[in-house]
């Protein structure tokens, strides 16, 4: 029975392995018990090795999503303005809007959707810098 945790999978699978160690008991010497440990720790670095490429396919599947949404977003978010926009010079102002109206409306939306867009890829897909705990640069 598997876990969608791959991490608790692996707990499990290590907890499973000595439990069969210990049932069959090693009544040997030291030499046969040797590269059993050996293949042992050589099972665990694979084990994290892969538990290490799943997380990071699970990242880039996550980023992935994440920017399609945030583009599907910022469209829809940029047409809505755009609508808002229309309406208000079409009803509200019979087309006659003033320009700053338009320049704040139009600034702030490019502005918006621009700060968006580099605060959530600086968190997707942080710097080298940054990931070493001296923050965003």
């Amino acid at each position: 029975m598997s876990s969608k945790d791959p991490a608790q999978d692996a707990i499990n699978g290590l907890v499973a392995h000595l439990l069969q160690m210990v049932s069959t008991g090693t009544n040997s010497g030291a030499n046969e018990r040797e590269p059993r440990e050996l293949d042992s720790f050589s099972d665990l670095k694979r084990q994290k090795q892969s538990l290490k490429n799943q997380r990071i396919a699970d990242a880039n599947r996550l980023r992935n999503s994440y920017g399609k949404r945030l583009i599907a977003l910022l469209f829809l978010q940029v047409g809505v303005a755009d609508i808002i926009f229309v309406v208000y010079a079409w009803v509200g102002e019979g087309w006659k809007v003033p320009t700053s109206a338009m320049q704040v409306w139009l600034g702030a939306t490019v502005v918006e959707a621009f700060s968006i867009t580099i605060a959530v890829t600086r968190y997707l897909f942080p710097s080298e810098k940054g990931s070493s705990g001296s923050g965003l640069s």
